[in-house]
């Protein structure tokens, strides 16, 4: 099963990384790991679901690495929100673009 490792806050060093497996639950997810609201005001992915017959939808993923251990968005932050306050400590990124359709 594919896992994921995904860096935390407030943690010592050499406990900082915490693995997820694959399709893990928001409830599953330990407090130091917070989410940002989605598009749609939602505090998680929700998966592509295009409507059908809508052609092809673009679902873009982006990765930061930043020069600070946390930004401390608040609780209720939005994605957008949450790259603005992150964009002066950006030192590397990456996006990838999946595409879906349904006929």
């Amino acid at each position: 099963m594919p896992r994921a490792a995904l860096s935390t806050t407030g943690e010592s060093s050499t406990s900082r990384r915490a693995a997820f497996r694959e399709g893990f639950a928001s409830a599953d997810r330990p407090d130091s790991i917070r989410t940002a609201i989605n598009d749609f005001g939602e505090p998680e992915y929700g998966g592509p679901a295009p409507p059908q017959k809508h052609g092809t939808h673009h679902y873009h993923f982006k990765l930061a690495a930043l020069d600070v251990e946390s930004i401390d968005p608040p609780a209720s932050v939005k994605v957008a929100d949450l790259w603005k306050k992150a964009s002066d400590h950006i030192i590397a990124q990456a996006e990838l673009v999946g595409t879906y359709s349904r006929s």
